[in-house]
């Protein structure tokens, strides 16, 4: 198993792009270590960085094609689209203002999204999002961290789902510790 990039040992896998989590982007790494653990998905297209010269370095560096790796998520979404052999899911991994745009944009070209948690910057985002994937007829999944935690995993087998409760807690836990995290300056401190 291939944790970044192709490997052609196994077909077909789910063709994944990613938005975000180029070179010097802790999180990208983990999204795509991730993705592989079921080696269910292929990581094949990628707008790695908002720097164009990070975002070709980045593909490159993962072994993705030349003609799949994009400097715009814009660009991205309507080449993918557009193939035969297009993506059939976007990872979206960039700084938490940025989801929005990002994930109504391939829900608008017919592009299975996953993005990584906060879902948006505002609640009148997230429903114009709601709205939007519940007329695209496409997949939008949340990730969060804790769902690969050992003893999660294991609850979710023995009674079939983790208990709702605990997961609505440590969301609105973390949600009151972040909420410094949906603005342009998402990588400042707090204080």
């Amino acid at each position: 198993m291939v944790i970044e990039g192709r490997d052609k040992v196994r077909s077909p896998r789910i063709r994944l792009g990613m938005v975000g989590g180029g070179q010097g982007a802790f999180i990208g790494a983990v999204h795509r270590i991730a993705a592989r653990l079921d080696d269910e998905f292929e990581l094949v297209a990628g707008a790695l960085s908002s720097t164009p010269e990070k975002a070709e370095a980045s593909g490159r560096e993962l072994g993705l094609t030349p003609d799949r790796i994009y400097t715009t998520f814009a660009a991205m979404a309507e080449a993918e689209s557009r193939r035969e052999d297009g993506i059939e899911a976007v990872s979206i991994v960039t700084p938490n203002h940025t989801h929005f745009p990002i994930a109504r944009e391939f829900l608008a070209r017919g592009i299975h999204v996953i993005c990584d948690k906060p879902m948006t910057a505002t609640l009148e985002e997230a429903k114009d999002l709601a709205r939007l994937a519940a007329g695209s007829g496409k997949l939008f999944v949340l990730t969060h961290n804790y769902t690969g935690y050992p003893l999660v995993r294991q609850v979710t087998i023995a009674f079939g789902r983790p208990n709702r409760f605990i997961v609505l807690f440590k969301n609105l836990r973390a949600a009151r510790r972040s909420r410094f995290l949906v603005t342009k300056d998402s990588r400042t401190s707090p204080s």
